[in-house]
Parts: structure tokens; sequence; C-alpha cells
């Protein structure tokens, strides 16, 4: 995993490590010895890379790195949208009563132009603060 690491920080990405998912795959094929007796081979690998900002995925966001099993990256395809930070303040919220809070969430999102539909796209990050 160290490799994957250095890979995204040369192409320009350096998420902690809590902030991504992870999802390592391996290619394998079946292997047989002298004796008929069959084990698996991996071959290559494949790690898949979702985006998180404080616990929430970000849409559209996602990484595809193909690698040889001596770590060498072979293929990359990757979508990682520039994020802009908005932060939000409620004041008339009650923290005790959550249909207040979404209520006031989404009528504050559904004014905002740089969301879509009311859900945030990767290139907006929002901060609810209570």
């Amino acid at each position: 995993m160290k490799n994957v690491f250095r890979d995204l920080n040369i192409i320009g990405i350096e998420s902690p490590a809590e902030d991504l998912d992870i999802d390592v795959r391996y290619l394998t094929r079946a292997k047989k010895d002298e004796i008929n007796n069959f084990s698996e081979e991996k071959m290559a690998f494949k790690v898949y890379i979702k985006r998180n900002i404080a616990g929430l995925p970000v849409r559209n966001s996602r990484a595809i790195l193909g690698y040889c099993m001596d770590g060498s990256l072979q293929k990359l395809h990757m979508r990682w949208p520039t994020i802009d930070e908005q932060t939000f303040e409620f004041p008339s919220v009650d923290e005790n009563n959550l249909e207040d809070l979404y209520s006031e969430i989404m009528n504050t999102l559904s004014k905002d132009p740089e969301l879509n539909n009311g859900y945030a796209d990767a290139d907006a990050f929002i901060g609810i603060k209570v």
C-alpha cells in the first residue's frame, strides 16, 4: 500500500488515509504443481479508492490504480475534482429537533446556485455548524 499513497502524492492527491475508502482486489490464476495440487497465484491487483470528507462520500470522486505484483503502476483511471469549502450556519435550529435541522439544511441548499437539485456535487463541501 506504500506504493499507492506514493503514487497518489506524485499526481497531487494528498488526502489523509481516513478520508479514503480503499478496496484492493487481486487478479489470480490457478497454478498446478507437480503432484496435481492447485493453488491460487496472484498476478496483479487493482486498488479502488473513493473519497470522503467528514465521513461523507464525495460523489464523482474515485480512482482506480492497476499494479503488477512487483508494485509497479500499470494503469490509472481517475476522477478527483477540486473541492471548494463552503460552510453554512443555521442559527435558528434547535439542536434537539432533527426535523427542523433537516428542513433548514434543505432550504439553504435549494437556494445555492452552486448545488444541483439539493445535492452537493463534488465541487462543493458543506460543513454544518449547529
